[in-house]
């Protein structure tokens, strides 16, 4: 699974000055080391207040030999948004073949949100193992993405992926499941909805740690809950039925009223940790790249499986024994 996706960096002379040679240049850079033939450029609320020309980035990556797209905002929405839409123009590509992969389609899933797409490698490899490949629209192949019309399934990771999968369903017929398999609860759910579309025997399902649930009943932990939630109810879920905490699922919008003491335990984005005026609670970091850009996203935590169990259950001992 590939990791093709950066961030623009501009600063006020490039808005000023037009922000289109800044933001493109360098981005064809980056897909021209990568072997990509075609550039996707995401808009935000900033290339909308700036007034970005979308067809100025398409000729600068022309002049280096690549195709590029502009998905533009109307000023109200953010990128992930904008990889909703790309998303679902991607899969639109899928046609009958006369070679079909076997595959499962995973819509939803956004640099932005989730983080790397080697967070979710472990279900690759299961998928792997059975002879399916895992397609990611924004990282696949044009091959990969005609091959969509003969998936097994599409596996729905957020709501943003619902317009892509919906489509895939209606036209060929293509049944979908919902899931974000955070933590061993989360896990077995996915092993069991996939379970139902390829075959997959001889896996055997994560364990919850009982002994963990007991080590860790007495913890309160407040998540943060950003203006994409599917990542933080799964963690709220998994710390909750997985490690036994007690838990509080916090919109964004609400964290500067967060009363919180000594004994509270805050999940959220590290920059939101950073920039807290309150030092006294404890802290455990969830990157969320819409909030934090690239600074987080390649800090050494995991969510997926059992491997987000020994995150989750590691940091909080942590923090404890810090008592």
């Amino acid at each position: 699974m590939g990791t093709d996706f950066s961030y623009a960096e501009i600063d006020d002379l490039d808005v000023s000055e037009g922000i289109e040679d800044a933001v493109a240049t360098p981005s064809v850079v980056k897909a021209k080391d990568a072997c990509r033939d075609q550039l996707i450029f995401l808009g935000t609320p900033v290339t909308n207040a700036t007034g970005v020309d979308g067809s100025l980035l398409r000729e600068v990556a022309a002049r280096s030999g690549l195709e590029a797209h502009f998905q533009a905002t109307d000023g109200f929405h953010d990128a992930v948004k904008g990889w909703s839409v790309a998303e679902f123009n991607l899969l639109k590509r899928a046609e009958p073949t006369d070679d079909p992969h076997r595959t499962v389609i995973l819509t939803g899933w956004s640099p932005f949100v989730f983080g790397r797409p080697d967070k979710l490698r472990s279900a690759a490899e299961l998928l792997q193992r059975h002879g399916t490949a895992l397609i990611v629209p924004g990282l696949a192949t044009e091959l990969e993405l005609r091959s969509a019309a003969h998936a097994s399934a599409v596996w729905v990771l957020s709501d943003d992926g619902r317009p892509a999968a919906d489509w895939l369903s209606s036209t060929y017929g293509i049944p979908l499941f919902e899931n974000v398999p955070v933590g061993a609860s989360g896990w077995n759910q996915w092993l069991s909805k996939v379970g139902g579309y390829i075959d997959v025997s001889g896996e055997s399902l994560s364990q919850p740690l009982t002994s963990v649930n007991e080590s860790l009943s007495g913890v309160h932990t407040t998540v943060v809950v950003p203006e994409h939630p599917a990542l933080a109810k799964a963690v709220c879920t998994m710390l909750e039925h997985d490690l036994g905490c007690q838990v509080t699922a916090m919109p964004i919008d609400r964290l500067d009223r967060l009363p919180l003491d000594g004994n509270d335990l805050l999940v959220a984005d590290p920059l939101i940790l950073e920039q807290r005026t309150c030092q006294s609670a404890k802290n455990i970091a969830l990157p969320y790249p819409l909030s934090s850009g690239t600074l987080f996203i390649d800090e050494s935590y995991e969510y997926v499986g059992d491997e987000g169990i020994e995150y989750f259950f590691q940091a909080i001992s942590d923090q404890e024994s810090k008592q």
